[in-house]
């Protein structure tokens, strides 16, 4: 009896084991659709936290979820944010690192960075993205859809939701808003831009609220593409004025840190660089500074510490300094093995945020200040149990 005892406790032991030693698979498709990933990234203004999203399917509810967390740079801790059946869409950041804004089934929320109840703003533009707040934290600017289009509506309302390529509109527009110091509405929702003359594709705002410098095509669509122009005004809506109306693809415009200089990305065409100018916030001629890189980049942020952007070298990708003044290009993350993909850069510049994967591992988070970039988050470790692939 001692024996037969003995031997289910062994054979009990054993299939504990067993798991452990189970063979590596290749993951199947639906496998990969269910990893969970990280999205979007937004260091806090003072350099000290970090808000990203992490996005899963959920099959069962036939839902992609998207939730908010937060990453305390000091204390190392990960803290969920948001929870429910509902996305959430872009964010930012007050700028006193106390507060967030945030886009979630189609509403503007605010909530305090250490959680709690979300407020939800009474906005009523669509598809609300790129929120940003004034050095004061009084002005929220936002780019969003008219709030209304009967003709859509009714049509939804009788024939179901669908869209009629270049003749919906679908024009998307610059709006502000003023906030009291508990971040609630203070008037009305402001449109610095509308009408159907144009699409705000991209656009930054100065540091006081007082100005927006924008990129715009005829429509929003890919074939409008050309049509882009630059554009300044202010966010009262006057003085609207193009800097650039040359014939070139236009994209990701950012104020300098004192809002004289506007830098942005012009290319030829979607085979060719796209090469960095700058040009003064009253008009004149651009200026080219990024010539001798032999890569097509975009201005990701302008800080006291230079112009940050990203670039491919060879089959990686790597975040890169740019000195405006002396056009001189610094890379910044040392790491060789890397594919850079979203950054974000604290107020001062010093603190960076960027995701990245490489042939052995998902899209991670790192954070450098100062030093080298470490990783804080271990989304890789859901590829355990299956058998990768190796790049060439």
């Amino acid at each position: 009896m001692k024996i037969f005892l003995s031997k289910i406790v062994i054979l009990i032991s054993l299939l504990g084991i067993l798991p452990a030693f189970a063979e590596k698979h290749v993951p199947t498709a639906e496998e990969l659709i269910q990893l969970e990933t990280i999205g979007g990234i937004s260091v806090s203004p003072d350099g000290k936290y970090v808000l990203y999203q992490k996005s899963r399917n959920d099959f069962d509810k036939d839902l992609n979820l998207s939730q908010l967390w937060l990453y305390d740079i000091s204390s190392e801790n990960h803290i969920q944010l948001t929870y429910g059946e509902k996305s959430v869409g872009g964010f930012g950041w007050a700028q006193n690192s106390e507060r967030i804004i945030f886009a979630r089934d189609s509403k503007v929320m605010v909530m305090h960075r250490s959680g709690g109840e979300a407020r939800s703003l009474d906005i009523k533009q669509k598809n609300v993205s790129g929120m940003i707040f004034s050095d004061d934290g009084k002005t929220v600017s936002f780019v969003g859809s008219p709030e209304e289009d009967k003709v859509k509506d009714r049509r939804k309302d009788h024939m179901g939701d669908f869209e009629v390529i270049k003749a919906d509109g679908g024009h998307r527009h610059i709006y502000i808003v003023k906030l009291t110091d508990d971040l609630e509405l203070d008037g009305d929702v402001t449109a610095v831009t509308s009408g159907t003359d144009f699409s705000v594709s991209g656009y930054d705002m100065s540091a006081d609220g007082s100005q927006v410098v924008f990129t715009a095509t005829k429509r929003p669509d890919l074939a409008s593409s050309f049509s882009v122009k630059l554009y300044f005004a202010n966010t009262d809506g006057s003085d609207l004025k193009i800097l650039d109306d040359s014939e070139k693809l236009k994209r990701s415009p950012v104020f300098s840190p004192d809002d004289k200089t506007i830098a942005y990305s012009i290319s030829s065409g979607f085979a060719y660089n796209g090469i960095i100018h700058t040009i003064s916030a009253d008009g004149g001629e651009p200026k080219a500074i990024t010539e001798s890189f032999d890569e097509s980049i975009s201005p990701a942020a302008w800080t006291d510490e230079g112009i940050y952007f990203t670039a491919s070298q060879k089959t990686n990708r790597h975040i890169f300094l740019l000195n405006p003044k002396s056009s001189e290009i610094k890379r910044v993350v040392t790491s060789d093995d890397l594919i850079v993909g979203r950054q974000s850069t604290s107020k001062s510049g010093k603190v960076i945020a960027f995701a990245a994967a490489n042939d052995e591992q998902l899209s991670e988070i790192y954070v450098q200040n100062g030093g080298a970039a470490k990783k804080i988050t271990t989304q890789s470790d859901q590829l355990s149990d299956f058998i990768m692939a190796k790049r060439e």
